[in-house]
């Protein structure tokens, strides 16, 4: 758990240009979940409250337009999942997030993001 801690705090530091007790601060917010193969993070027409650091594993962003599945963006290891439009503006969700295996995520909820710092 440090190790991937650690990894979360540097991706953090990295992308956000936190350190310090700043970047301190944040961190416990993130509680570790485990997202399932074949389970779904989210699905069009939901609104996104959650922003997760994935550690290990693969999942899918994709559209259906009931004909056709179209896939976005594949997601791996060291980086987030969430819909922005959800979590930022509180708006729906057009896309499907899947997990194509399983998958170790640190989350955040949006009312920890929303109130970081408060």
């Amino acid at each position: 758990m440090q190790k991937v801690m650690k990894e979360l705090e540097s991706y953090i530091s990295q992308f956000f240009g936190l350190k310090g007790d700043d970047l301190l601060c944040i961190t416990p917010f993130f509680k570790q979940t485990i997202f399932r193969k074949g389970e779904y993070y989210l699905k069009p027409g939901e609104i996104c409250n959650s922003l997760s650091f994935q550690t290990s594993g693969y999942a899918r962003f994709y559209l259906d337009d009931g004909e056709k599945e179209i896939t976005q963006w594949i997601s791996s290891k060291s980086g987030f999942i969430t819909d922005l439009n959800g979590i930022i503006f509180k708006r729906p969700s057009k896309v499907y997030i899947q997990a194509l295996t399983d998958c170790n995520l640190y989350t955040i909820s949006h009312h920890d993001y929303a109130n970081i710092g408060n």
